[in-house]
């Protein structure tokens, strides 16, 4: 047994030894948290850079505005970039580039299919900082004017097939003056489009759309281990420090923190559509339609088999828990739901001929969408209408 002075001298040094962990790691996610709130958003994965920083918010980031980019343009800093990429041998964006490689072979055929050349506009960002057409800050005598807010997935690829595009069609055919802005941002969460709001609803849509949810739903759970910063940390610099000497190149890996799991982004959601009806537009949720369907009521396949793997069915199943979510809000926000997710499911079947990738519809699937979507919205606007009429 250990004399008293030991024993005390024992504890000190555990008790010190704690406190340095503790305060190591709060010094650590602190770093990694105000890092991450500056950090430049802008991918330097395209020859042409069509994001800059926000001005008013520094972590978030908005379109260059007046940009354009022809196909042309598109596939040559897509194959300049494999070039440079395909140098080094770099295991980390492997499936990055074979995604790249598929998207040149898609626009390739697109461009044949429709006779289009490599000096077609593929899309442009007005001076507003909107992908589409210029537009005015006010819309013009009787023309009703609506805004989808998203993420990639309104953003869209070549301008023409993106929903909101196909969803401003419809709505003219059907005889309406209509209007739409393409407020999607790649990368967007609603925590993105919050802090964009106000700026956004002061071109006075009289209806906005909110479809968005993916970026937060990516987050993985954790295991116990790499919750601990410090863990994770020396972690990950041993892994890259192998990954070098082994002639590999990696991008530096940031521990994440918590069991993440998107609920945070439902009083954000609910925050907007505050605010959106407060400014005088109606609110109009969606639901979210990805490419795996949750096959049993089981919340068995929540979680990923091993912690940081994608699979599946937890996806499908992560999906459903936060679409049952949305259908909940939109109830008690008491507006009206699109429920794309069912919309899907018996509609785009199968699967792989819609989407492009889990969450990714092409072309086929957004020509669909933006016609289910001016279906559910023309008698809304035509209540709207009416309303102003008496």
């Amino acid at each position: 047994m250990l004399p008293q002075k030991n024993l005390k001298l024992l504890g000190f040094f555990l008790l010190a030894s704690a406190l340095l962990l503790l305060f190591l790691e709060l010094g650590l996610r602190a770093g990694f948290y105000f890092a991450a709130q500056v950090r430049s958003p802008i991918s330097d994965k395209f020859k042409h850079d069509y994001q800059i920083p926000d001005p008013r918010h520094p972590f978030n980031w908005i379109l260059r505005p007046d940009y354009r980019v022809t196909f042309g343009e598109v596939i040559s800093g897509i194959e300049l970039d494999l070039a440079a990429r395909s140098r080094k041998s770099r295991a980390y964006d492997r499936d990055f580039l074979r995604r790249q490689r598929e998207k040149i072979t898609r626009l390739k055929s697109l461009m044949d299919r429709r006779g289009l050349s490599p000096d077609t506009l593929y899309y442009q960002i007005n001076r507003f900082g909107f992908k589409g057409p210029q537009t005015a800050k006010k819309p013009k005598n009787r023309t009703f004017r609506l805004m989808t807010l998203g993420d990639s997935c309104t953003y869209g690829g070549y301008d023409p097939d993106c929903y909101p595009r196909v969803l401003e069609r419809e709505l003219q055919k059907s005889g309406l003056t209509v209007e739409v802005i393409n407020a999607g941002v790649e990368g967007y969460t609603p925590r993105n489009i919050l802090a964009r709001l106000p700026y956004l609803l002061s071109f006075k849509p009289r209806i906005v759309t909110v479809y968005a949810g993916w970026n937060d739903l990516w987050d993985r759970p954790l295991s116990w281990e790499d919750q601990i910063v410090v863990f994770s940390t020396v972690k990950n610099f041993l892994k890259n420090l192998t990954a070098r000497r082994q002639g590999e190149i990696r991008v530096p890996e940031e521990p994440e923190t918590g069991n993440h799991f998107p609920l945070s982004q439902l009083s954000e959601l609910r925050t907007i559509i505050r605010q959106a009806r407060k400014a005088g537009a109606m609110p109009v949720l969606c639901t979210l339609p990805g490419r795996y369907i949750a096959l049993t009521d089981s919340r068995a396949a929540f979680f990923s088999p091993k912690p940081g793997e994608f699979s599946e069915a937890s996806f499908a199943e992560r999906t459903r828990f936060v679409n049952r979510e949305y259908r909940q809000l939109a109830s008690e926000e008491k507006i009206p739901l699109i429920d794309l997710e069912s919309w899907s499911i018996q509609t785009l079947s199968p699967r792989g001929d819609y989407f492009l990738d889990e969450v990714h519809l092409n072309s086929r699937g957004t020509q669909k969408l933006g016609m289910y979507l001016a279906s559910q919205l023309i008698p809304l606007i035509r209540e709207s209408e009416s309303q102003d009429e008496k």
